[in-house]
């Protein structure tokens, strides 16, 4: 067999029927790329209780990312 890049990226195509605008991969990338840096964040967040903006600020985040980290990271009730 080829590739599996098929099974890990469906194409769009496949749940409606606009074709894909964007190639695979495009879009914004992530700036809390490794699992120690993540851990650094949430464990700094739930340390100091930051506002979303000084956190942003820290982390070099926007406060609406720094937010979607922050409840992407903690652990469900």
């Amino acid at each position: 067999l080829g590739s599996d890049t098929a099974l890990r990226h469906p194409p769009r195509t496949l749940f409606c029927q606009k074709p894909r605008v964007r190639a695979l991969g495009g879009g914004r990338k992530a700036r809390l790329l490794e699992a120690k840096d993540k851990l650094f964040f949430i464990l700094f967040y739930f340390k100091c209780y930051p506002t979303f903006d000084v956190a942003g600020i820290l982390f070099d985040l926007h406060r609406s990312r720094a937010h979607y980290w922050m409840l992407r990271l903690q652990p469900l009730p």
